[in-house]
């Protein structure tokens, strides 16, 4: 996903109008709903957890946009994929917000796609369904665009594995070292 990447180079620009507006007054709520948006969207939860306590509350309680993103980040960290579509499709975001909230629906999804891939020999259509917030039409029509296998009689979708190829784009052992290594680095600091 390119969107991703050119939403991780806003980071340090957001982060750095956060820190030039906190000495000259207050943050606009704009900037920390994108910022805490694409914390959310790069999978960098313990920043999105940090910047939602270093927040000011009026900016919390006071913006419902915020509060929106906020409450798709919880259901991020509690692992409760279906509200998480449902959060993102039900909410009229603003147009600092759609995109990007989108992407992280997208994202997720992708993410539950390489998940299963690797993780399961088979799986039941409604369980996938559920875990990529789909209904059962589109889900049977995604994983046989995938060269997924899925037998109607038995609700059974029989994934494929990812080739090396795919699986090095969806995150290799380096990259994984790298990001941990990053964030241990970040608690000891």
């Amino acid at each position: 996903m390119d969107k991703i990447a050119d939403y991780k180079n806003l980071v340090p620009n957001l982060e750095r109008q956060e820190l030039d507006t906190a000495l000259n007054g207050s943050t606009s709520p704009q900037v920390y709903g994108q910022l805490l948006a694409i914390y959310l969207l790069i999978n960098d939860l313990p920043n999105a957890k940090l910047l939602w306590k270093r927040m000011p509350d009026d900016i919390k309680v006071g913006n419902a946009d915020i509060q929106a993103v906020w409450s798709v980040g919880v259901k991020l960290f509690q692992r409760q994929l279906d509200d998480i579509y449902a959060l993102v499709d039900q909410y009229e975001w603003p147009g600092h917000l759609k995109n990007i909230m989108n992407c992280i629906k997208l994202s997720t999804q992708e993410r539950m796609l390489n998940l299963i891939s690797k993780a399961y020999s088979s799986i039941r259509m409604k369980e996938m369904a559920i875990l990529l917030g789909y209904t059962d039409e589109e889900t049977v029509a995604k994983v046989t665009s995938m060269g997924w296998r899925y037998e109607a009689e038995t609700g059974y979708i029989f994934p494929a594995k990812l080739s090396p190829a795919d699986e090095s784009a969806s995150g290799s052992f380096d990259h994984l070292m790298t990001k941990l290594t990053e964030y241990v680095a970040f608690l000891e600091n």
